[in-house]
């Protein structure tokens, strides 16, 4: 499927994993004043990504607050989200939100998680395109977690984590504030063969949703002309064993077996001489995820 250029005066490309998905246009400019919102796959992602308008809509448009487009995704790939003006002087203040209903099984059949589905990033059309979930503020990484969905994790917060251990089937980072430097991940992942994923950069998301495979291990690093500068701290729990701690500007955190799931992630970016983690207030001392099994007679 071929899809037509949109004449977009703002846009941002975001990136998609397989599955269904509702972009809803939340919000605009009072009056008439909101701009035409406009969606189709990024170049090069025509095959992959179709956007499906509502009924008597044009292909990709979204006309104005409350409008909403399925997107169905048969591979991962990018969406372009873009607002153009309605006259000369016309807003291109837009808020979109992308929602994930289902992920696509091996026929294309629609695979739905159990649990809340949290919705995706709101899309705000200037390069920034900030990541407005609530309480995304200052966030360094998505985080999809078993039944939670995507969760936004700031600095030296927990994912998961000692007191509340939760599966963690997916990571996104979302960008740093400090120009000259950027942080990368590599995540492991994939069932009974698992595999370490290529290089992901800010916004694109690694792992899984809905299939029920926790990640196995990450991998972060910092690049940039600042990059001499800091040093990433990361502690990462996988079920039953002590936490892992980390430091470098490389860091590697896998599970000795290389199989038990990963349930607690953190990590922050600092200067060489603040690079600690620290715990959060009240707990200290919580090395371990405890296994209770019942007793069997």
């Amino acid at each position: 499927m071929t899809s037509p250029e949109a004449p977009f005066d703002r846009d941002s490309s975001l990136f998609v994993a397989r599955g269904l998905y509702i972009l809803r246009y939340e919000s605009g400019a009072a009056g008439s004043e909101h701009p035409v919102g406009s969606a189709a796959p990024a170049p090069g992602f025509e095959d992959v990504i179709q956007v499906i308008p509502e009924p008597g809509s044009a292909e990709g448009r979204l006309e104005r607050p409350g409008s909403v487009a399925l997107v169905r995704a048969a591979d991962n790939g990018k969406l372009r989200i873009g607002v153009r003006r309605r006259s000369s002087n016309g807003s291109l203040d837009a808020a979109f939100k992308l929602e994930s209903v289902g992920v696509l099984s091996d026929d294309g059949a629609t695979a739905f998680e159990t649990g809340a589905i949290a919705p995706r990033p709101s899309i705000r059309p200037l390069a920034a395109v900030a990541r407005n979930l609530s309480g995304s503020e200052g966030a360094l990484f998505l985080a999809h977690v078993s039944r939670r969905g995507d969760v936004p994790v700031k600095a030296n917060e927990w994912a998961g984590g000692p007191v509340a251990p939760a599966r963690i089937e997916g990571l996104e980072i979302l960008g740093l504030s400090t120009e000259g430097l950027q942080v990368e991940a590599q995540v492991l992942s994939g069932g009974r063969d698992p595999a370490w994923s290529e290089w992901l950069g800010v916004g694109a998301f690694g792992g899984t949703r809905g299939q029920n495979q926790a990640l196995l291990g990450v991998r972060l690093r910092l690049i940039g002309e600042r990059v001499q500068l800091f040093i990433l701290h990361a502690e990462a729990l996988f079920l039953g064993s002590a936490i892992i701690s980390e430091r470098g500007r490389e860091v590697e955190c896998v599970s000795q077996t290389q199989r038990d799931p990963l349930v607690g992630f953190r990590f922050e970016i600092c200067s060489e001489r603040r690079a600690s983690v620290r715990p959060a207030p009240g707990h200290e001392e919580q090395p371990r995820v405890r296994i209770f099994r019942a007793k069997t007679t």
